[in-house]
């Protein structure tokens, strides 16, 4: 995988939360009600997606 994709996914996937809180000026609360709403969707996608990929 590409470094900068890479490395951006390892920060995004530890900071995200705060990232909103901080540069989007999200509130706390909705800020991780955020998190929880997009988690699963992602790792459904992430799962869908990777298992096509290497089928």
């Amino acid at each position: 995988m590409w470094a900068p994709i890479k490395l951006f996914r390892n920060w995004w996937r530890h900071y995200h939360v705060p990232a909103l809180i901080s540069l989007l000026d999200f509130p706390a609360h909705v800020a991780t009600a955020t998190s929880h709403f997009v988690l699963p969707i992602m790792a459904l996608a992430g799962t869908w997606f990777g298992a096509s990929c290497f089928s």
